[in-house]
């Protein structure tokens, strides 16, 4: 869920130090969005499409530099990233700063929204878990955004759970979670490096967010200027169960709605795609990487690779994996820095549950 709330001016707080610190011997922890490679932009040409293709270069390039390889012109010689063995980029969707950071010292958190009728809501904090969902749709946003007015949040439109009526609170796109709950989010964020001011590059929800997050488009070709803009969807009736094993390029009768330059989602595309990605760079440089999704039918909007035809079908596919918790015991390459990592996210966690009871 998250806050599309209007912000109020406020003085720009300093620019952060950017400081890379060892998680612990082997392991560099980054805070990192990489979705939001380019800033509040929908890319119309091939020619935008490329600058981000390049810019997804250079932070594989950075990447690359952290697990000590040569790294091009332009890269930084900085010893902790020299050191470090494994990046691990950790995806948090569906959720704005203002909701999940509010409070945090010296970051530009908005207090209140204006709604579409020109009053200003305060925002009320919340749980982290909640019985409703606002709409995460482009539409959704285009009514958020309202021709750059940012005053149409109460227009984003919210289920609730089946079976289950009026779930929400009042204003219930106006909220934030109550910093109790979420206290290993802003340690992560006052250890490390905090984009209060980034934007993702896709305005709609979590299937082309994920391809972003691999390749810095949703495009369905490196010409295309085409971009898929929804969560997919069955054009015809099916009995098929989409999961694991059948999501992307291997689902039965699945597609996505495209937008065009003009804005227009008239035209779809099956859930398959082709072309490069970061997987691509880091098997280039001889570079071990794993894609860590789920097994269930959430696997159809957060399994970017699958939707590759040369990773879900060439021999990539071995590094995908249907458990995402694998991470915290994985063990092929370090077992004592892996095991160290899950064992201290294990205890953060219970620290922090034991705190919220």
């Amino acid at each position: 869920m998250q806050n599309n709330a209007k912000r109020a001016h406020k003085p720009r707080p300093p620019a952060p130090t950017i400081s890379t610190v060892p998680y612990s011997k082997d392991i560099l922890c980054i805070s990192y969005r990489w979705a939001n490679i380019e800033a509040g932009l929908v890319f119309r040409s091939e020619r935008l499409m490329k600058s981000v293709l390049r810019n997804v270069r250079y932070l594989a390039t950075w990447m690359l530099t952290a697990v000590s390889v040569v790294c091009s012109t332009g890269c930084s010689e900085d010893p902790a990233l020299s050191s470090a063995s494994h990046v691990i980029v950790i995806v948090q969707e569906n959720r704005t700063p203002d909701n999940l950071f509010h409070g945090l010292p010296n970051a530009d958190i908005a207090d209140v929204g204006i709604n579409s009728q020109g009053k200003t809501i305060s925002l009320a904090p919340v749980p982290l878990a909640l019985p409703y969902d606002l709409n995460h749709s482009h539409q959704a946003f285009l009514a958020m955004w309202d021709q750059g007015k940012m005053d149409g949040a109460d227009k984003v439109t919210i289920a609730c759970p089946p079976g289950v009526v009026k779930c929400w609170p009042p204003n219930p796109q106006f909220v934030y979670v109550d910093p109790s709950q979420v206290k290993p989010y802003f340690d992560l964020a006052t250890q490390y490096v905090f984009a209060d001011r980034m934007f993702q590059t896709h305005q709609g929800p979590s299937f082309p967010a994920h391809q972003f997050i691999i390749a810095g488009t949703s495009a369905p070709t490196p010409t295309s200027d085409l971009f898929a803009a929804e969560n997919p969807f069955h054009l015809r009736e099916t009995t098929a169960k989409n999961g694991f094993s059948s999501s992307g390029c291997t689902a039965s009768n699945l597609w996505v709605n495209m937008i065009d330059p003009a804005g227009s989602e008239s035209q779809t595309h099956v859930t398959c795609f082709e072309h490069s990605t970061l997987m691509d760079l880091l098997d280039a440089r001889h570079l071990s990487w794993r894609y860590y999704s789920v097994g269930d039918s959430w696997n159809v909007l957060w399994n970017g690779p699958s939707a590759i035809r040369h990773l879900r079908f060439g021999r990539d596919w071995a590094n995908v994996t249907a458990q995402n918790t694998e991470i915290l015991t994985d063990n092929r390459e370090r077992p004592s820095s892996y095991r160290e990592l899950g064992n201290s996210i294990r205890t953060r966690v219970r620290s922090s549950c034991r705190q919220r009871r």
